[in-house]
């Protein structure tokens, strides 16, 4: 039994981790990207069905740790919104920052995490009219597929379109392919 708990407690602090918890800003969804269903979902699973998902969740996360591929994003500076945006003397900055020369797996995860930084420095942010930021991302369309797809880019990218325009943070996206996006309806025949 004991080694059934332990498996338990890290199958759930994976899914803490990796962002399985569900979100307080209703985006839908749920999950992470190896198709592990929030912690809130759990509960209506059965006990051999919890210890699975949370095995597989634990061992997702100690597979991504152990990579050796993983080991350069373990130093450097941390990602800071604030630097991002302004330098020292208090100026506006322009920051690119590009991930064609990741693997999937590596842009995902690094783009998930930058939305998060994002959405969680727009929160600190009192409530303005004016522009403070703007988030671009061009060639969407891995990033934002339509359900029941659920990248770990979704759900943040979802927050940032129905909270950031409150907080002077704007949003734009653009593909190639629109029609494939989530919320989006082909075009009558003209």
């Amino acid at each position: 039994m004991k080694s059934r708990q332990r498996i338990l407690g890290y199958g759930l602090l994976a899914m803490v981790a990796a962002g399985g918890c569900g979100d307080d800003d209703n985006a839908g969804g749920g999950g992470v990207s190896t198709g592990v269903p929030a912690t809130n979902e759990l509960s209506s699973l059965s006990d051999d069905d919890t210890v699975q998902v949370c095995t597989r969740t634990a061992m997702a996360l100690n597979n991504l740790l152990a990579s050796p591929s993983f080991e350069s994003w373990r130093v450097g500076e941390p990602l800071d919104v604030d630097r991002m945006l302004r330098a020292p003397e208090g100026r506006a900055r322009l920051s690119i920052v590009s991930t064609a020369h990741l693997a999937d797996e590596e842009r995902l995860f690094l783009t998930a995490l930058l939305l998060d930084k994002v959405k969680t420095w727009m929160r600190r942010q009192g409530g303005t009219t004016q522009l403070r930021a703007l988030v671009y991302m061009d060639e969407i369309f891995g990033y934002f597929p339509p359900h029941p797809a659920n990248p770990p880019t979704k759900r943040p990218l979802l927050t940032l379109l129905k909270q950031a325009r409150a907080q002077g943070v704007g949003v734009l996206l653009a593909t190639q392919n629109p029609v494939e996006m989530e919320g989006t309806y082909p075009l009558p025949e003209a």
